[in-house]
């Protein structure tokens, strides 16, 4: 009987030792996670105190737009799209037409 309760000490032990490495292991995620969140909470405060003051997001949203950056981002994004399109057409096989500015009659192109 003795070497079986010795058996069952010696896996009790280690089964509270890999508790504790999981518990340190659980506990650093966790912290990983709030860290994260923390951010979230942060995004998330300022999102309900604009939409508390819309006046100020209308200001917010104004100025952005009139920034150079903001047109240039805008007219990239449009070029990107089109791009994308035009890509797209011709993968699907369909022919790409374009115009002669003297003779205005479509022509297809290679």
């Amino acid at each position: 009987m003795n070497s079986r309760a010795g058996g069952i000490a010696a896996r009790r032990e280690a089964l509270q030792r890999r508790c504790a490495v999981q518990r340190e292991q659980l506990t650093a995620s966790i912290n990983a996670l709030e860290s994260r969140l923390s951010d979230v909470d942060r995004a998330t405060l300022v999102v309900r105190k604009l939409r508390l003051a819309p006046i100020l997001l209308a200001v917010i949203t104004t100025a952005a737009a009139a920034t150079p950056l903001f047109r240039n981002i805008s007219r990239g994004l449009t070029i990107v799209n089109a791009l994308g399109q035009l890509l797209r057409f011709r993968r699907l096989g369909a022919p790409v037409v374009q115009r002669d500015r003297e003779s205005k009659h479509p022509r297809q192109l290679p």
